[in-house]
């Protein structure tokens, strides 16, 4: 958000595990079959990463691969208030 570059991963391995991350991410904010296999493991209603054996979320979340890294990783960026002025709106 503050205009830094994404972080560079030194290995193909490090590579694909953050552009996975990113691409699960954005899949999630856009599609509901994968938000809730997400959410099956944050609420530890499966083993972590179970929902992954679903075809339908896989090939989803590899199809947002394709999309590349740059904007997928810019949809895990909120924007939002600055501290002070989120210290402003809490204290009124």
């Amino acid at each position: 958000m503050e205009g830094r570059g994404l972080e560079k991963p030194d290995s193909l391995k490090k590579w694909f595990g953050v552009a996975f991350g990113d691409a699960m991410t954005a899949a999630a904010r856009e599609h509901i079959h994968v938000l809730r296999g997400l959410l099956r493991t944050f609420h530890l209603l499966e083993k972590p990463g179970e929902f992954l054996q679903d075809r339908r979320i896989r090939w989803t979340i590899y199809r947002y691969m394709l999309r590349g890294r740059r904007r997928n990783a810019s949809r895990r960026l909120q924007k939002g208030p600055q501290r002070e002025e989120m210290l402003e709106r809490i204290a009124s």
